[in-house]
């Protein structure tokens, strides 16, 4: 029994900790071209790098510029392609964004703020 107990604990703390960096609810606002969710996913300013223009921005500054780019880009397929690992200072993930506008590669910087992950800073580069 007590073997058990230990397993299942060790799954879900596991499991907690996979799920402090939020590429789930990132993939899920990418695909919907929801910016002010993925804004929100953000650190208080996030710098973004968008082809050849980088700025740091407010979280309601930063959805604009999302919202601008999903016009222009609009999303065929978004997905993880790599994802870094996890440490107490933060991570960074790389995605693959597909449009009909041209393929895009997005690397994902995050910081650990309290127990999540924040999104510090965005580079979008054309494939």
């Amino acid at each position: 029994m007590n073997f058990l107990f230990t397993v299942v604990s060790f799954m879900l703390l596991n499991f907690a900790h996979k799920a402090d960096v939020p590429f789930n609810e990132i993939e899920y606002a990418f695909l919907s071209k929801d910016a002010v969710s993925v804004s929100k996913l953000g650190n208080d300013k996030l710098m973004i790098s968008l082809f050849d223009k980088e700025s740091v921005y407010s979280n309601q500054q930063a959805a604009l510029v999302l919202k601008d780019f999903f016009v222009k880009y609009p999303v065929t397929s978004f997905k993880f392609i790599f994802k870094g690992k996890e440490n107490q200072e933060g991570t960074f993930a790389i995605a693959s964004y597909e449009s009909k506008n041209g393929n895009i590669r997005i690397t994902f910087h995050f910081k650990k703020v309290d127990s999540l992950y924040k999104i510090v800073r965005m580079n979008f580069e054309k494939d």
